[in-house]
């Protein structure tokens, strides 16, 4: 009979966790989902992309973060996902990224006291489906090690809510601050030039190939200069024109605009290149004419940061029209205003 009853207990502690902990799934939110117009998005991969610290009255650091569907590869060409949460956050009050409560701010009046973010949102792989900008709230953050614990509550345009959680390892891509300075314009439109890179090919038939790529401190633009010195021993510097196979020469600038998903390609023109003092401190001049005949101009100059491929077998070239190069410059741009 004790034995019984000690049964019936059991199931009934039981059949009590099993509604309690239903009630909790329907009435809560679910471990690493935000939801929004009563959808909950499931987060199941995170990266960050940290642009170093900076100083407006006190000190900042900025780290953007993106939340996606699935595990991806952040730098492979047009990765398949179907949504992401965007968040561009600054930390105050130190050099280095830290937690803490983060306040929104929409870029108008004064920069409020302690840590901010400034853009962010739901983002969708399918262009068809309209982003949802974030227009208010808050989040917090708990950093253990690579352990990020955020906490989501936040809303949009229209006053609806974005809420939820996520916590997981997040690898932390260190950008730094702004290697280069100068600007392009394309037609009417000028962008600074904040961040350059260099990817050495290395020697490639007669030749040998610098790939140039610069854009700007909030990724609205990329820009992909494709250099072939004459001579195989190291790259050099002087007048690349386009298409003059026997001396030095490009064949590929191409100008992603991720605020409006323009992509242009070079027709025609000329980029000198010259060294100046640092070991990878360039110049650049570009005097281009691109496909819709408009010109590309501009001249930056700085210490670019440096990576060797190795030889290369021919570059996986986008598809014109394409609006997701990459994860961390694609449809993420969209949430930009």
């Amino acid at each position: 009979m004790k034995n019984l009853l000690r049964i019936a207990s059991c199931l009934l502690l039981a059949s009590l966790f099993i509604i309690s902990s239903c009630s909790k799934d329907e009435d809560g939110i679910p471990k690493n989902v935000i939801r929004y117009n009563g959808k909950n998005y499931k987060l199941d991969f995170a990266f960050g992309i940290n642009y170093g610290s900076f100083q407006e009255g006190v000190t900042y650091n900025n780290t953007d973060f993106y939340f996606i569907d699935r595990v991806i590869d952040p730098e492979a060409n047009d990765p398949l996902f179907e949504y992401g949460l965007y968040l561009e956050m600054f930390s105050a009050g130190s050099a280095n990224f830290q937690g803490g409560e983060f306040s929104f701010y929409d870029g108008s009046g004064s920069i409020p006291s302690g840590s901010l973010f400034t853009d962010g949102g739901l983002f969708f792989y399918d262009d068809d489906l309209e982003p949802v900008f974030i227009a208010g709230g808050k989040i917090k953050l708990t950093i253990s090690g690579d352990i990020y614990t955020f906490t989501f509550d936040m809303i949009d345009d229209d006053g609806k809510k974005l809420e939820g959680n996520f916590s997981g390892v997040i690898e932390i891509n260190n950008i730094g601050e702004p290697n280069i300075s100068g600007s392009i314009t394309v037609g009417d439109d000028s962008r600074s030039a904040d961040f350059g890179e260099i990817a050495d090919y290395g020697a490639l038939g007669g030749h040998y190939n610098y790939d140039f790529i610069i854009y700007d401190s909030d990724d609205t633009y990329e820009l992909y200069f494709e250099a072939f010195s004459l001579g195989t021993s190291a790259f050099q510097t002087g007048t690349f024109t386009y298409g003059t196979t026997g001396t030095n020469y490009f064949n590929v600038i191409q100008y992603f605009d991720y605020e409006t998903f323009d992509f242009y390609e070079a027709v025609s023109g000329s980029v000198v290149v010259t060294k100046l003092s640092g070991a990878r401190e360039y110049r650049l001049q570009f005097n281009v004419v691109l496909d819709d005949a408009s010109t590309l101009v501009g001249t930056v100059e700085g210490n670019f940061r440096y990576s060797y491929e190795g030889g290369r077998m021919g570059r996986v070239r986008q598809e014109r029209g394409s609006e997701y190069f990459n994860v961390n410059k694609s449809s993420v741009r969209r949430l930009k205003k």
